[in-house]
């Protein structure tokens, strides 16, 4: 009975996200058949832009790009032919297919003609570098971002490349490079009145508070603050595609507070916005949902809520989704008395686990020369280059042992030989 309550209440939710998104859609999509020329492509992107910053269907990102891209240079329409290959660099960053948003980014560097549109092209390298997991090469587009917005005074360019390369040095460990970036990016907030940027701009500065949460938990109560007013804007402008994470957000710091109702109510606020919600982020807005009702002792609704992360699996080849999946089937099956299940999960999570740490092995050395900079991993690779000279010492002895071992028994060998004889 809970499974089949379940579906209706997906059924409409999905009901209510159709009808938000098919108004002005459709309005737009109405005037293509009588527009020619530029005023078709410039509609073209505008509907690939609505798709890619309000409603998250990368499919159709790509779809309304390319049309745009391809029309425009069938009549030389420059400015929206460069615009086009931006946003089908975004539909494909939105796919999880990095590499070939990278390598649009990086073909649209090299045009000099582009130099208009620079400052986002960094922005979006050092985004998609940074969901790739490449840090470094995230942060160096970032600051690039950062210079090339500031040299044509674009503001809200600028608050986007200041929060998102605050959030890269957090996390790569840089806390008080963070922490600059993010107050300039308070010092520029209240001058901002375009609602996309803004609606960023506060998302990125909450998860950045929350972030800094164990150095003062008072910054929980702050990330919530500047998460609530991005909810507001992203409701009043429609733009829904960003609620998981602003909705998340406030989840989690509730969470971490210990206040599971609230931290539940706002995972089920979430998935209101499930339309717009790539494959990763319905599996994180489930394993939360089963997380809460798992603290607050609904274990009915944990495991209905991993069935459904079961379900969106298939859909997305990262293994760390499947890895937090089995995690919870074990701890929630066996909370529930279900031993045979939470058997299975743990069987699974072990060798998923295996597996992982036999990939990331083989790519530890390189990810330590990396940092080797940094004062915590400089501490790391001593106590390893000590723990080398240690081996080699040990090594040494025990060939200085086998050495001695070795005369002795020569030795032993001749007294004994010359005894003999002498007895002879």
């Amino acid at each position: 009975m809970l499974r089949f309550l379940r579906y209706i209440f997906i059924f409409c939710l999905l009901a209510f996200s159709t009808k938000l998104i098919s108004q002005e859609l459709e309005a737009l999509k109405s005037e293509l058949p009588v527009l020619k020329d530029k005023q078709k492509a410039d509609l073209y992107l505008k509907i690939a832009v609505l798709y890619a910053e309000k409603y998250g269907q990368p499919d159709s990102v790509l779809h309304y790009s390319s049309k745009a891209s391809t029309l425009s240079k069938q009549i030389n329409y420059t400015t929206t032919a460069i615009k086009a290959q931006l946003y089908n660099s975004i539909g494909y960053e939105q796919k999880n297919d990095f590499e070939r948003a990278i390598s649009i980014l990086n073909e649209l560097l090299v045009d000099k003609d582009n130099s208009s549109i620079k400052g986002n092209i960094y922005y979006h390298l050092g985004q998609t570098y940074y969901r790739a997991g490449d840090n470094k090469m995230a942060i160096e587009n970032l600051i690039e971002s950062v210079e090339s917005f500031r040299i044509i005074k674009n503001e809200d360019g600028l608050i986007l490349a200041y929060c998102k390369l605050a959030d890269a040095l957090e996390h790569d460990l840089q806390h008080e490079e963070a922490k600059k970036y993010k107050n300039k990016a308070l010092e520029l907030l209240p001058k901002i009145k375009n609602p996309y940027p803004k609606l960023i701009a506060l998302s990125i500065i909450s998860s950045i508070y929350f972030d800094l949460r164990e150095s003062d938990p008072r910054n929980l109560d702050t990330c919530i603050i500047f998460a609530q007013e991005a909810f507001h804007l992203m409701k009043e402008k429609g733009y829904f595609m960003k609620a998981n994470r602003i909705l998340n957000t406030i989840s989690d710091s509730y969470y971490v507070k210990k206040d599971y109702k609230n931290a539940l109510l706002y995972c089920i606020e979430s998935l209101k916005y499930r339309k717009y919600l790539m494959p990763g982020e319905i599996i994180m807005s489930y394993m939360k949902y089963s997380d809460c009702s798992s603290a607050l002792g609904q274990n009915e609704n944990a495991l209905i809520y991993l069935d459904s992360i079961k379900q969106t699996l298939p859909y997305i080849n990262v293994q760390y989704y499947r890895l937090g999946y089995y995690e919870r089937l074990y701890e929630y099956n066996k909370d529930a008395g279900n031993h045979i299940k939470a058997y299975e999960g743990v069987k699974h999570f072990m060798q998923l686990k295996d597996s992982l740490y036999n990939v990331e092995k083989s790519t530890a050395i390189n990810e330590l020369a990396q940092k080797y900079n940094k004062v915590e991993n400089e501490k790391i690779i001593g106590e390893l280059n000590q723990q080398k000279e240690i081996d080699k010492l040990q090594i040494r002895s025990l060939f200085s042992f086998a050495g001695i071992a070795i005369l002795l028994l020569l030795s032993l060998s001749f007294f004994i030989a010359n005894q003999l004889l002498k007895t002879n």
